[in-house]
């Protein structure tokens, strides 16, 4: 019976800023992935700890403060301000002034919001839909550091979207995204070798490399990443036939939180089950 199913590939659109960042190599400036939030308090964390603005009850005196250094050209000021009027935390939210603001941070080279620019550019946040530009300022980021960037830049090309569908160039963005830190790009680099090898006359060297970038993500605690190595393992696809590894990737895997590996793992003991009571 067969149970692959690889793990659909999404685009990423973060909606939260973390409180924490720090500098990568070369000195650029790369926002952390964390799955908080975006809520007045990590706002409140991020401005004292980055930009030294404390609010302390009425925001209104550390958002003027935040507007002045922002109009002395600080691109994190300008940066942070345009996100704040993206959400409506502390101000009444406006994507056409955000849209403004995260543009002028980005002409100024701040990463985060060169990536920004390209998640409001994707999905018409302030600004007309264009995909194609959208595709540029990602390209742009994925260079100065910041992985979801590198990872949107993929999924474009991967899927054809704001240009040719190229998947040797989405390769070299996933590839990018997961040095940077972007576990599910080591998922979908594992997926487009997957696909690959159902029609390639080298399929066991596709499966076997897909089979390596699912472990490594498996490794980084990717959710999917336990999934589709579960599921080859349970297949033999890329590596050796082990039932017990199998069941042990797909626990890991529900245990993070993966519905399908919940239902997988109900299926094959099901199976297996039936098979114990047919030997009987």
């Amino acid at each position: 019976m067969k149970l692959w199913h690889l793990v659909t590939n999404h685009f990423r659109m973060p909606l939260h800023r973390s409180g924490d960042a720090s500098f990568c190599a070369g000195g650029r400036f790369m926002r952390k992935r964390t799955e908080i939030a975006a809520t007045e308090g990590s706002v409140r964390s991020y401005l004292r700890s980055h930009l030294g603005i404390h609010v302390r009850g009425d925001p209104r005196d550390a958002i003027n403060k935040l507007r002045v250094s922002a109009a002395e050209g600080n691109a994190e000021a300008q940066d942070m301000l345009g996100y704040m009027y993206r959400w409506g935390i502390f101000v009444k939210r406006d994507l056409r002034e955000a849209w403004r603001l995260l543009l002028v941070a980005a002409e100024n080279g701040f990463p985060p919001a060169e990536f920004s620019v390209g998640v409001c550019l994707s999905h018409g946040e302030g600004v007309k839909r264009d995909k194609r530009s959208a595709l540029r300022w990602y390209r742009r980021a994925g260079r100065d550091g910041v992985a979801e960037a590198a990872y949107n830049a993929g999924y474009f090309y991967q899927n054809g979207i704001g240009i040719a569908k190229n998947e040797a160039v989405a390769k070299r963005w996933y590839r990018l995204a997961a040095v940077l830190g972007d576990t599910q790009a080591l998922v979908n680099l594992g997926n487009l070798y997957f696909n690959l090898a159902s029609s390639h006359r080298l399929r066991n060297h596709y499966l076997h490399k897909s089979t390596e970038f699912y472990r490594r993500a498996a490794r980084a605690k990717n959710a999917d990443g336990m999934y589709n190595l579960g599921l080859a393992y349970y297949e033999g696809l890329g590596t050796k036939l082990d039932m017990r590894v199998a069941i042990r990737h797909l626990t890991e895997a529900s245990e993070h939180g993966h519905r399908s590996a919940a239902k997988v793992l109900r299926e094959i003991r099901k199976n297996l089950a039936k098979s114990a009571k047919r030997k009987f």
